[in-house]
């Protein structure tokens, strides 16, 4: 689950990954990691765009910190 990071300002919380221009993001965004939500990929409306490879991988470290994966 990734939102805008309110406020802008504050740190990245330790279940978190920062996205950001490079990953398809306007503004600042953190994906949260502890969250997992299951939903049809058909169900998907709309797309941003793709999340880069390093952050896909750091998406995948942290799941796997946080579930012990």
């Amino acid at each position: 689950m990734c939102s805008t990071l309110r406020p802008p300002d504050r740190p990245v919380r330790s279940h978190e990954v920062f996205l950001d221009g490079a990953d398809g993001f306007e503004q600042k965004t953190v994906c949260r990691c502890h969250l997992v939500i299951e939903f049809a990929r058909e169900d998907i409306l709309t797309t941003r765009d793709r999340v880069s490879p390093a952050r896909q991988a750091a998406i995948k470290r942290k799941l796997r910190e946080i579930f012990g994966l």
